[in-house]
């Protein structure tokens, strides 16, 4: 229901979900419930329960040594602090994931987290850093059988050269995105 955007459909069983996990001591199955809680919160526009929520499933995450769910809770986090428009405190959300989806050794999480590190730097004005981080979520996914993220890394990089007044070279990134959108449509149909 969260998915198809009827939050208030969804936030009785997301409740009753977390109630009955807690009252059964399941922290595994808390910490999921709470991050789609929070997920709901930041789509009703309610940041600072977004916040509460999943600063708990992270706490959750690490009393359990999860360290995939505390990576994922970290950008969660990251993610929030970017819409409250505090790019400072995302950036470091999203250093502390990108260091664990390294330890921990997920690809494709750790090429989104380059991704999401590269938006963060952007907003702060780090322009050469943030396509640093577009790059390596480039050349990740590429590899992994991503073409829409690969296609999207090439956008956020073409939107950084355009910003730099480099249109001609913000002009190939896009026609490459294009190329692997079309692609990747015509592989899976409508995109």
């Amino acid at each position: 229901a969260v998915a198809m955007g009827r939050y208030a459909e969804a936030r009785p069983y997301l409740e009753e979900a977390l109630a009955r996990s807690e009252a059964l001591g399941g922290a595994w199955a808390a910490a999921p419930t709470l991050t789609s809680l929070s997920l709901l919160a930041e789509r009703e526009g309610d940041f600072s329960s977004a916040l509460e929520l999943e600063s708990r499933a992270l706490e959750t995450r690490r009393d359990v040594g999860d360290m995939a769910g505390v990576a994922s809770s970290l950008g969660n986090l990251a993610a929030i602090h970017g819409l409250l428009g505090d790019p400072s405190r995302s950036l470091a959300l999203y250093e502390q994931a990108l260091q664990i989806w390294e330890e921990v050794g997920d690809p494709l999480r750790l090429a989104a987290a380059h991704a999401n590190l590269g938006m963060a730097l952007r907003a702060l004005g780090n322009v050469e850093q943030a396509r640093a981080h577009y790059e390596k979520a480039l050349k990740a996914y590429e590899p992994l059988g991503n073409p829409d993220e690969a296609g999207d890394a090439l956008i956020n990089m073409g939107t950084l050269l355009e910003g730099q007044g480099r249109v001609a070279e913000a002009r190939s990134h896009s026609e490459r995105a294009l190329a692997i959108y079309m692609k990747f449509r015509d592989a899976y149909g409508e995109i």
